[in-house]
């Protein structure tokens, strides 16, 4: 369980450096695919 906890709880941070960097305008194609990809794990994991 502490595997999994780590293992999100840097998914998260990951996503929001990747966020902030969108929210300043400086972030790539293939980034903003992958963010649109991982909310939507995200999303789909948490629904389930």
């Amino acid at each position: 369980m502490r595997i999994i906890f780590t293992y999100h709880r840097k998914t998260t941070l990951c996503m929001e450096s990747i966020f902030s960097r969108f929210v300043h305008k400086e972030i790539s194609k293939f980034e903003e695919i992958l963010l649109v990809h991982l909310v939507e794990l995200y999303l789909y994991g948490s629904s389930r």
